[in-house]
């Protein structure tokens, strides 16, 4: 920057009119950051809130002068074009001035393709005198209709939608750690379909006795070819089991996944729990609060479900645990579910009994992990599973399309 008495003097104001912009961002950040009491937060709050406090950087101005000429905002005589560079945060540093008028801007492309960055559309905007706002790497520039030295709030606030809005502010800001780098590590090998597909070397190890040979994947597909679910469960819980199944089958390339086949299909019963207890409900069902710091009777919910019981409670901010349901306590646990499913006589004391000290326990082991377990192929817990599923659901109607397969095998 050629440096003549005039440009210095209007250097000087730019700088102090950043300084003031600098300030009103860091007052607007509380707005729109929230963080804990310790200052910690998400990433990207947390690079919301750098790229906040970044300002001022060094920058690029030109004032533009538009006195008399059409603009598609009123009342704007001046706009200011800055090209900030997010690299130097806090360095309050003007590398070019220059004043220029709206009807010079057309004779002016290259100097802004020079110094602003611009491509031949975002040039045209600012010819037409349209607000601008463009990145090229870490450079980030806007065009506003406000004279940052004497609309400093203005042109600040214009600033702040842009750093709330824009993502590529806080992309720029993100601070998470790169673990892989920091300690070296090299990403998996991309093997091929062939060496994905191989038997596992433990599932290779399962030789089946009566034929003295390696199992195949067949072997594992017919294994559970027949766990199959009655059509009064519902498709969330049949899909459930579905996908346990076809883990058992794909333990057949990955011995892991004999393990997450369990898990599922203990899910699978958990969720049939939830499911068969909302299938008890009265449509549409009260809701009460017994929590003495409530003042509200009771609801209606026309739609209820054991989820959408506890999702509401947690929005009103009532204690799930005591609310009730049609005069009921809510059972708002597995365990309480089965308690509430055995008094209403849908199932009997030893059913309660296995759902709560085998099934649920089963679930909790391979939920709540210290370390992570290796079950061996189980085909005959999937079939127990799908068995107390069904007994659940058996006492219920059959729904119209009684031959329809709820899951795709």
């Amino acid at each position: 920057m050629s440096v003549t008495p005039s440009s210095r003097t209007l250097a000087d104001e730019l700088a102090k009119a950043h300084e003031g912009v600098a300030s009103i961002l860091r007052s607007a950040c509380p707005q729109f950051v929230h963080l804990k009491p310790d200052g910690s937060g998400s990433p990207l709050m947390l690079a919301l809130r750098d790229a906040f406090h970044a300002f001022p950087t060094p920058t690029e101005n030109l004032l533009v002068d538009a006195g008399g000429f059409p603009s598609w905002r009123d009342n704007a005589p001046y706009w200011t074009i800055v090209r900030y560079d997010l690299s130097y945060p806090n360095t309050n540093t003007i590398r070019f001035v220059r004043e220029v008028r709206a009807s010079e801007l057309p004779l002016n492309r290259s100097l802004l393709s020079e110094h602003f960055g611009m491509d031949d559309d975002s040039l045209d905007d600012v010819c037409a005198l349209r607000i601008v706002c463009s990145w090229d790497e870490h450079f980030f520039t806007l065009f506003a209709p406000f004279d940052i030295r004497k609309q400093t709030e203005d042109y600040a606030r214009e600033l702040a939608e842009h750093v709330v809005r824009d993502l590529a502010f806080r992309d720029m800001f993100v601070r998470e750690t790169d673990f892989n780098a920091k300690h070296g590590l090299k990403p998996d090998q991309v093997l091929s379909f062939a060496d994905l597909t191989k038997i596992d070397e433990l599932s290779a190890c399962l030789v089946r006795f009566d034929r003295s040979e390696l199992p195949s994947v067949e072997d594992r597909q017919q294994g559970v070819a027949n766990v199959q679910l009655i059509p009064q469960v519902p498709e969330a819980v049949c899909r459930a089991l579905h996908w346990a199944k076809r883990l058992y089958v794909f333990g057949y390339f990955e011995y892991g996944f004999y393990t997450i086949a369990l898990h599922y299909a203990c899910l699978a019963l958990e969720a049939a729990l939830h499911a068969r207890w909302s299938a008890t409900l009265t449509r549409p069902c009260t809701l009460r609060p017994t929590d003495k710091t409530k003042a509200v009777e009771q609801v209606t919910l026309d739609h209820p479900s054991h989820v959408a019981i506890r999702s509401y409670c947690k929005r009103q901010g009532w204690r799930v645990g005591r609310v009730l349901v049609n005069g009921e306590r809510f059972p708002h646990t597995a365990r309480a579910v089965v308690a509430s499913l055995r008094s209403n006589g849908i199932i009997n004391d030893w059913q309660a009994e296995q759902l709560k000290e085998l099934w649920l326990e089963l679930r909790n082991y391979h939920s709540h992990l210290e370390f992570c377990p290796v079950e061996t192929p189980a085909a005959g817990t999937l079939a127990r599973a799908a068995y107390e599923i069904n007994t659940l659901f058996d006492s219920l109607p059959v729904p119209p399309k009684a031959g329809t397969q709820h899951a795709k095998e």
